[in-house]
């Protein structure tokens, strides 16, 4: 029986082992030459950067995806890209707000087949984040099958076809009013951003020390956001980027200005008609970017 249990125990390791082997082959990783600025992130960039519209970029943002999911995209693009010089990552309170250490400690398997071959191509820094989440060795243990029956992509912009800004509270407006009156107040205080955030910090992070690593410039990119002074006090935000290495950028389009509610796919995202507009925008005037220090004190100088 002990030599029977040895050789199941070797079979499974070796079914595991072939399936993320197959994982890790399944992103092309590399980027057109013409393509020299990267945007990375969740759902906030991919609905917001056309890059058919923009020369020069790719989208490399998917839903949902921690800085966590995408630190090892990042570290495969840049070491075979070496025609990449600039790295926006999509920021703003709700990358935080919406991607608390409860989500991804509590993730269902469903949401890590989601996220399965992010999590194959992780090194042991990233993934010593997984094996906190109760159902991350029962979704190792089953995750063969995804290997060769789950299409995988690197990322890309979401033509989004929502408009639930002109539905009343579809867009969430509701929601977020409510999270407003428990707050006390729209407030998101930098204890509050430290307490449960440590996973989407440390993904962050890591972000940057990469960017360090191959020289490539690296932005810190606030989407545009409908309203965003009713529903967040960016005060705890702005406290927390004040620790980051001054040498950044920022461009900061939180409260870019649409014509009408009709370019929103809700609160947090762009719809495919607002991502034509600011994309059209960023094409005819460039993007605006400072300092991330200079960023940082007019912020403070006008409380």
């Amino acid at each position: 029986m002990f030599i029977v249990a040895i050789v199941v125990l070797l079979l499974v390791a070796g079914v595991m082992g072939a399936a993320f082997y197959r994982l890790r082959s399944l992103f092309d990783f590399h980027i057109q030459p013409e393509r020299h600025i990267l945007v990375i992130g969740s759902s906030l960039g991919e609905c917001c950067i056309n890059d058919s519209i923009l020369t020069g970029w790719r989208n490399l943002c998917r839903s949902g995806e921690y800085y966590v999911h995408g630190v090892p995209k990042l570290e495969n693009v840049l070491a075979i890209n070496p025609q990449i010089d600039t790295v926006f990552i999509t920021a703003g309170i709700p990358s935080f707000a919406i991607f608390e250490d409860t989500e991804f400690y509590n993730a269902d398997m469903q949401v890590l087949r989601y996220h399965g071959a992010c999590i194959a191509i992780s090194d042991s820094i990233e993934r010593k984040f997984y094996f906190k989440n109760s159902n991350f060795i029962p979704y190792l243990l089953t995750s063969g099958l995804d290997a060769f029956m789950r299409p995988y992509s690197i990322g890309g912009f979401s033509y989004l076809k929502r408009h639930a800004l002109q539905h009343g509270d579809k867009g969430g407006i509701a929601q977020y009013e409510q999270s407003v009156m428990k707050r006390g107040g729209p407030h998101y205080s930098y204890e509050m951003l430290w307490e449960n955030h440590h996973v989407q910090i440390a993904g962050l992070e890591r972000m940057i020390e990469l960017c360090k690593k191959h020289h490539v410039q690296c932005v810190i990119f606030n989407t545009p956001l409908y309203h965003i002074e009713r529903f967040y006090e960016d005060k705890g935000y702005v406290e927390y980027l004040s620790t980051l290495d001054d040498s950044l950028l920022i461009a900061d389009y939180n409260s870019f200005v649409f014509p009408d509610t009709l370019y929103y796919g809700d609160v947090n995202h762009l719809n495919h008609l607002g991502a034509e507009y600011f994309c059209k925008h960023i094409k005819k005037h460039g993007i605006k970017t400072q300092y991330l220090i200079d960023y940082v004190r007019q912020l403070r100088l006008s409380e």
